[in-house]
């Protein structure tokens, strides 16, 4: 990223959220090509010298979510770049506050896709540590906030990750039926567009899901798909 044009967009603060969003793009390209290490510097750097002076601002309320929204973005985006940056407790710790921030601020923003991305990324954690039981309630807490999207590739994403976490804590009925729940949501159309972190699930990436978990869904879930073959509060932000 040429460093130049992204301090001129981070000084554009009469369009703060087009900035964001145009750097969280910028920042997850990166980060997908790069690895998380390359760009979670950078992304902390934007967050606290660009975006945290942003809560104090005065803004309409519209605007206002419009601006936790993007940030919960960025947060989240940083969380995913310290949980592929490596498998140590300080980056797993690291990931999971940065998870936490990305809730607390969707859920200021009244945004329920970002409030259930948030919520899957603390269960996955959850599910690779063996924390059984908190998985599956964190699993839980997502669907519940993303139970009524207009999203069909976003309800399936997060029905599979409480499938998974139920098919680790041995509950295989659970576990059958979201599976079978994000079979029927990701037949269904979408129109969403690529802002959606769940954009990336296709059908395809979602027949796969199965063969990329581990031994204990396959056991668990005992499951083949038939249908798919292939004033504001303030918000510290800071490493």
């Amino acid at each position: 990223m040429n460093g130049d044009r992204f301090h001129d967009t981070i000084a554009c603060h009469k369009h703060p959220h087009a900035a964001s969003d145009g750097n969280t793009v910028a920042l997850g390209d990166s980060a997908s090509e790069l690895g998380g290490g390359h760009a979670r510097h950078l992304t902390v750097r934007y967050l606290t010298q660009g975006v945290a002076p942003w809560p104090e601002g005065r803004f309409t309320e519209a605007t206002g979510r419009d601006l936790f929204a993007a940030t919960s973005q960025l947060v989240h985006l940083a969380g995913w770049m310290a949980q592929d940056e490596g498998d140590t407790p300080e980056l797993r710790g690291l990931a999971q506050r940065y998870y936490a921030y990305s809730f607390r601020l969707a859920a200021e923003a009244g945004d329920p896709e970002l409030s259930a991305t948030a919520l899957r990324g603390l269960a996955v954690q959850c599910v690779d540590l063996g924390y059984r039981a908190e998985a599956v309630q964190l699993g839980e807490a997502c669907m519940e906030n993303g139970r009524h999207l207009d999203n069909p590739r976003a309800v399936a994403y997060y029905e599979a990750t409480l499938a998974n976490a139920a098919a680790q804590d041995d509950d295989r009925r659970m576990a059958t039926k979201h599976l079978a729940m994000s079979e029927t949501a990701i037949g269904k159309p979408t129109t969403a567009n690529g802002d959606s972190w769940a954009s990336h699930y296709s059908p395809g990436r979602w027949a796969n899901r199965p063969r990329e978990s581990s031994a204990d869904w396959r056991t668990a879930a005992s499951y083949r798909p038939s249908a798919m073959t292939p004033g504001r509060r303030r918000v510290t932000i800071g490493r």
